[in-house]
């Protein structure tokens, strides 16, 4: 059945309503905390009722969805709580290791704490520069396992001898890895549930493409593609020092015995001089009295990168987005800049997968579902699904594009399309401007990541050294005051 030409776009899915009235809850709870904590009266029982109001549609739509969807939902679930515990649990774990040495050494030896300071920074940052050595060993081990896929399609060998063929001249987890690929792809199992029960390096997005290009037939071009995008992506993350992950740790360590040893000698000395804390440090000493709570989520979240990293000494599974990633691709697809680089990167994975299976002979609207079903962001996915399914309705290309909400230019470039030779051209030139695009938003970030970290850690700095050099300055001039008679 067409679908109409007055219903352009297609409808919003549960799962993204949800997320949407989770964010506006969010939203509303924040205003209720606020208008709580200011003691305005007239608005906090309006935000409240609106908090209920949204409470119980949110409550609705769970158990639609519930009723739908309820063994993905409780899988889901408890896959997002086994993450959240994982994490926390070797955050706390870190920090544990790093105040048992801490007090361990204090005692044996007080004199060293100031050396212990500087060598508990000096391992964090150790910690945080041999985890991004492990990520990239990690993704050279799977460029290694691809390139070798990649050349047995090439020449046509097949892949269990090649894959056991290149185990013989590894050692190591490089071999260990190979002889698991061979073991599965012996057994006649295909190469993404290969890859995904022997090769934990090849992340799930990886594994959806590859298992699309071996059905569609273009699994060379994948590969090859594959093999290209994750370089270039590398390049670019091999450029990013990982020891920045250290800061957090290393910021609230140090504030946290500012605020420990010296805030409270500051407040003793102003009292004896029965003198005031300067505006700006009175601020910090009330939030430091008044958030327990908040200071320690503050100390576990900046602990959770050390804590990663010490996770990664143990065997780990591959990580799956809790709801098929719904929840953290929707709040990434409408975040401001990355939204649009994520966005462009589906949109060129799409043209150039649809473009690859159309070169070799499948049928358009198969490859329109498998391209669909490759797409690693959910929102992404759902979209070239209903496109996808527009087209198999009978809708032209670029009227069921519009229809799935697809981009402009895309929708546009698609109503030339003649033929099999012309939709190649025009897939082809899509693909190379949204490459385009997604390499400039690629530089731009990295650009932007090392200025933005060293202006929000220096902001932080001056912040705390202005409550801690004020009070100094205040000290100075009222014991000046008082020996010179107030002539200072």
């Amino acid at each position: 059945m067409a679908i109409e030409p007055g219903k352009p776009e297609i409808p919003t899915s549960d799962p993204a309503r949800l997320v949407g009235l989770l964010l506006l809850m969010d939203a509303v709870l924040l205003a209720l905390i606020v208008e709580i904590v200011f003691a305005t009266a007239f608005w906090s029982p309006i935000f409240m009722a609106i908090a209920f109001i949204l409470f119980l549609v949110l409550t609705t739509v769970l158990i639609y969805l519930i009723r739908q969807r309820g063994r993905e939902i409780v899988v889901s679930l408890a896959r997002a709580l086994w993450l959240t515990v994982s994490a926390i649990f070797w955050a706390v774990a870190a920090g544990a290791i790093l105040l048992g040495i801490g007090y361990g050494t204090v005692f044996v030896a007080p004199s060293a704490g100031p050396f212990l300071l500087y060598a508990l920074i000096f391992l964090s940052i150790l910690m945080m520069v041999w985890s991004g050595a492990k990520s990239a060993i990690r993704c050279r081990r799977m460029f290694l396992i691809l390139n070798n896929l990649e050349s047995a399609v090439r020449l046509g060998l097949p892949f269990s001898r090649t894959v056991f063929d290149a185990a013989q001249s590894e050692t190591g987890i490089m071999r260990k890895r190979l002889l698991a690929l061979h073991n599965h792809l012996d057994r006649g199992e295909s190469l993404d549930q290969a890859l995904i029960h022997a090769v934990p390096e090849v992340p799930c997005r990886l594994v959806r493409a590859i298992a699309a290009g071996q059905r569609m037939g273009c699994l060379d071009h994948v590969l090859d593609e594959i093999l290209r995008r994750r370089s270039d992506e590398t390049a670019v993350n091999s450029r990013s020092p990982s020891f920045y992950w250290a800061y957090p740790a290393i910021m609230v360590a140090v504030i946290s015995l500012i605020f420990i040893v010296v805030i409270p000698k500051f407040e003793s000395i102003f009292r004896d001089f029965h003198i005031e804390l300067p505006p700006i440090t009175s601020a910090m000493v009330r939030v430091a009295d008044d958030s327990g709570i908040f200071w320690l989520i503050l100390v576990v979240l900046a602990l959770i990168p050390l804590g990663q990293t010490l996770a990664g000494l143990f065997p780990s599974f591959r990580r799956i987005s809790p709801f098929g990633g719904i929840v953290t691709d929707q709040i990434v697809w409408w975040t401001p800049f990355i939204g649009g680089f994520v966005s462009d990167r589906g949109m060129a994975e799409l043209c150039d997968l649809v473009a690859a299976a159309v070169r070799t002979g499948y049928p358009l609207d198969e490859s329109l579902r498998e391209a669909a079903a490759a797409q690693p962001n959910a929102v992404m996915r759902y979209r070239a699904s209903a496109w996808a399914r527009a087209v198999n309705d009978g809708q032209t290309m670029h009227e069921a594009a519009r229809h799935a909400r697809m981009p402009e230019l895309f929708a546009s470039m698609l109503a030339t399309v003649r033929g099999g030779e012309s939709l190649q051209q025009v897939l082809g030139f899509l693909w190379r401007y949204y490459e385009y695009r997604v390499g400039r938003t690629r530089a731009v970030l990295q650009a932007m990541v090392v200025p933005a970290i060293v202006l929000s850690l220096g902001a932080i700095v001056g912040i705390i050294g202005i409550s801690l050099l004020q009070p100094m300055a205040m000290l100075t001039t009222h014991i000046a005051g008082e020996i010179y008679g107030g002539g200072f």
